[in-house]
Formats: structure tokens, C-alpha cells, sequence
């Protein structure tokens, strides 16, 4: 099942027995629970000098019970598993460390021309939509898309995710871009609020069945809360009702749910487990998966300590309900660890003035329905204040590989402000964290390729 970024074996293989010394374990322990932190941070927590620190960080490469433990042993885990190593067995991380070119792991199709929602931690334009003209040239511009792809790295198939900052559904070739992808041998996967997808729609868009995976975003409990989101009064039991509908349908389709926990709802994640169990009586077969996350928009608010305590305890009512059922829950980088009773915090995010100048197109851009190609997942959206700055170029007689190329090769750097931060998504966070550590690394005397972490290829 393909959730997120997550495409390669992490396994370490043999776990040797050999006893690491105590200071090697100090580092080893803290790397699992903070993949974030430089070399020059645990130096200086540990009073190690360079030279001693040197020393230990051979001890952890020539270890394998070091390797899996940094991987697994930690709070960190899921950023290890699910993006970090993926993204360095395909070379696409150092790529963006360096500042080389190398053709984008992921590329995010947005074929949205409006929304209908207005849900208040979107950052979207409310009022902004695309003419409708939009809609055939930018089916053209995604078959463009899929034909130049050049399909030379391992994990081609799983290039493109379907989403954006309006909905896709609302663009009325959208089946017939998925169709075009999957006859080519895409894993085309779409996120949608699901309003749309009725059975009529589906009876005229076939192509929606070609499918790998879809997920579903829900934005309330019932009605009432559902509304108080999206300010749509078709939110809730209309959009329950077309998951039901497609998951009868698309039988061949992983069909998840995608949940987003807002600070002072915790305990809706009961409700949203009662949702789930309907949706699963109601269908052939249940649910694949559903995506819990916490809000990364840029709200003052968080969830509380209190809050995160809540969901240890709903948190343990998961594996009653997957007796039940074989429905497969994410729970995203910072919730992770609260299944296991440890509370690490909200997810971590850069300041503004963190921001990479170069970004990383090497790991993921996004093309809208005009051809424009942006480096961050929530830059690309129609009309957004500022956002217009991170387009790096269009693919009007042109191509992904080149308009990425050319802005790399180009050294281009974009000046970041103050609300910058908010075009960036959890991923575009984790990234950045990564890259800026790397640096960092690099300047205090122990580059990534030297490092506590062996990369097996």
C-alpha cells in the first residue's frame, strides 16, 4: 500500500550483536528520537570533540544493530521509515542536499479549477478559480506531463499524486488524464474532498475506476461539525455516501480516508472510528486505510499535552477496531509515537527565514492546469498572495526535466518572507529540516556520506 513518500525496503537486514560503547549508544539513542539534529548539536550535548566524535560515528556505520536501532528504535521512526531513507536509497535527497540536478521524485498534478469547500486552515484563495477554458489545456499539459517522463528511476510508477489546492473532481477530464497514466503504467493516485463523486458522476467519468489508490479527506463528525469547516451543508452524509458508492465500484482501488485531528477535537477520532465502521458495513470489503494528521497550517493553536494524553488512550481503541476490520492506520509523523505513549510534540516545521533559497525540485514539484510548475505543495494555488514568487518556469513548449533543470543549473535562489512558511506542507518541512541539517553536518566536519546513518542501496 502506498501511503505518502514511502516506496522502498528499510530493512537492515542481519543484526549483528556486537555491544556498542556508551557514548556511540548516546548518539544512536538520540538520532532515533530526533532524526533533525546536526552533528554540531550532539557534540556540543555531549561535550565530544571532533575528533572523539569522529571516532564514534565509525563505530555506528560498522554496527548493523546501530543502523536498526537509529531506524527503529526511536520516536523518529516514521520519519526515518517513511521518507528520509526512501528518499536517500534514491539518491533524490543527496541530489537536493548537493544542489544537482536529478529529474523530481514526485510530481503532483493539480487539476482543480475551483472548490467548493472553505475550509479555514486552507490556505487557498477563496474566491480565486481558473476560467473554464483551463480544463482541456490542461489535460494536454498532463498528458505531456506523462509522456516525458522519462521512467528511468526505480520507482517511475509511483510519480504522480493527483491533488492541489482546488479540488480535482472539478475538472472534467480528470478521468481521462487518470486513464492516460494508468494505460502507461502510473499508479495514478488522487486526494479529493469527495464531493463530486457521485454515481453520476462516476457513470460519466469511467476513468475514476483506473485508480490505484484514492483518499478521501473528511472535515467533520456529523453535520453540524462538518459544515462548521467547509461552510458546505453537502459535506458529511453526501460525501459518506459517495465513498460508499466508489468503494462498491472500484473494487481493484485502495479507498482510505484522510482525517485531519484540529486542536480541541481529539476526541472526535472516536466518532470518526464509528464513521469508518459504517463505511465498512455498508461495502464488499472494508476501508484500505485512513490517514490521521494533525493540522500543519500555520494556526497559533495546537494540540495540548492534554490533548495528546486523549489520543494515547483513543489510540489503543484502533487495535480493538482492527479486530474487526484489516482497515490500515497512519498515523503520521508526530502521532506515531503517541500509540506507544510517548509524547514527542506537534510536528516540526521550519521558521520562515529557515527556508531553503534554492528549495528542492529534485524531490517534488507541482504542475497546475495553466502548465505552471511550483516547488512547494501549497504554493500551488490560483491567486494565492505571494505564491506566484515559487513558479519556477511553465512547461508550455518546454518539460518538467527542463523547467527543473534549468532553475537548479541556474542557481537561482528565492528570497523567503515572513509568510513563506505557509506554502510549505509537512513533507516540504521534513525536507527542509533534512537538507539544512545536512549542511550543517557538512560545515562542522562529518558530511552526510561519512555519517552515523549507512546508506544501503
Amino acid at each position: 500500500m502506498r501511503l505518502g513518500y514511502k516506496h522502498s525496503d528499510t530493512a537492515i537486514g542481519n543484526i549483528d550483536s556486537l555491544p556498542l560503547s556508551a557514548d556511540a549508544e548516546k548518539i544512536v539513542q538520540t538520532l532515533a528520537d530526533d532524526p533533525f539534529i546536526t552533528q554540531r548539536n550532539i557534540g556540543k550535548l555531549y561535550n565530544f570533540n571532533i575528533e572523539y566524535h569522529k571516532t564514534l560515528i565509525e563505530e555506528i556505520r560498522s554496527s548493523d544493530t546501530a543502523q536498526h536501532k537509529i531506524l527503529y528504535g526511536g520516536v523518529g521512526t516514521k520519519y526515518w521509515t517513511n521518507t528520509i531513507m526512501p528518499l536517500l536509497k534514491s539518491n533524490t535527497l543527496q541530489s537536493a542536499i548537493e544542489h544537482r540536478w536529478i529529474y523530481p521524485n514526485r510530481v503532483g498534478l493539480y487539476t482543480g479549477l475551483s472548490c467548493m469547500f472553505y475550509c479555514g486552515f486552507c490556505g487557498r484563495n477563496p474566491v480565486a478559480k481558473y476560467e473554464n477554458k483551463y480544463a482541456e489545456i490542461g489535460r494536454d499539459f498532463f498528458y505531456q506531463i506523462i509522456d516525458q517522463d522519462p521512467k528511468t528511476d526505480a520507482n517511475w510508477k509511483d510519480r504522480f499524486r493527483i491533488s492541489g489546492g482546488l479540488e480535482p473532481l472539478t475538472n472534467p477530464y480528470l478521468g481521462d488524464v487518470i486513464t492516460y497514466g494508468a494505460q502507461r503504467g502510473y499508479n495514478m493516485q488522487l486526494y479529493t474532498n469527495g464531493n463530486m463523486m457521485t454515481a453520476r458522476y462516476l457513470d460519466k467519468h469511467v476513468g475514476m475506476l483506473d485508480l490505484e489508490a484514492v483518499r478521501f479527506s473528511l472535515y467533520g463528525v456529523d453535520e453540524e461539525t462538518a459544515y462548521a469547516v467547509t461552510k458546505n451543508r453537502q459535506s458529511f452524509t453526501h460525501v459518506i455516501n459517495n465513498i460508499i458508492e466508489y468503494k462498491r465500484r472500484a473494487t481493484k482501488t485502495k479507498v482510505g480516508i484522510n482525517w485531519i485531528i484540529l486542536p480541541g477535537h481529539a476526541s472526535d477520532v472516536k466518532k470518526l472510528l464509528d464513521i469508518v465502521n459504517y463505511i465498512n458495513e455498508h461495502c464488499v470489503t472494508p476501508i484500505d486505510f485512513v490517514t490521521l494528521r494533525e493540522d500543519f497550517s500555520q494556526n497559533i493553536r495546537t494540540i495540548s499535552d492534554a490533548e495528546r494524553s486523549e489520543l494515547m488512550e483513543i489510540f489503543k481503541l484502533i487495535d480493538d477496531f482492527k479486530q474487526r476490520w484489516s482497515t490500515h492506520f497512519d498515523l503520521g509523523y508526530a502521532l506515531e509515537p503517541l500509540k506507544y505513549g510517548k509524547n514527542v510534540g506537534s510536528l516540526r516545521m521550519i521558521n520562515w527565514d529557515e527556508i531553503v533559497p534554492e528549495s528542492f525540485p529534485q524531490v517534488s514539484v507541482a504542475a497546475d492546469v495553466k502548465g505552471n510548475v511550483y516547488v512547494y505543495h501549497e504554493s500551488g494555488f490560483l491567486d494565492r498572495p505571494g505564491s506566484d514568487r515559487y513558479i519556477i518556469g511553465n512547461i508550455a513548449d518546454s518539460s518538467i526535466k527542463t523547467v527543473t533543470q534549468q532553475f537548479v543549473n541556474s542557481g537561482k535562489k528565492i528570497r523567503a518572507l515572513p509568510q513563506d512558511v505557509g506554502f510549505l506542507d509537512a513533507f516540504d518541512h521534513v525536507i527542509s529540516l533534512l537538507i539544512n541539517q545536512a549542511r550543517d553536518d557538512v560545515a562542522y566536519g562529518i558530511d552526510w556520506a561519512n555519517g552515523p546513518v549507512r546508506i544501503r542501496v
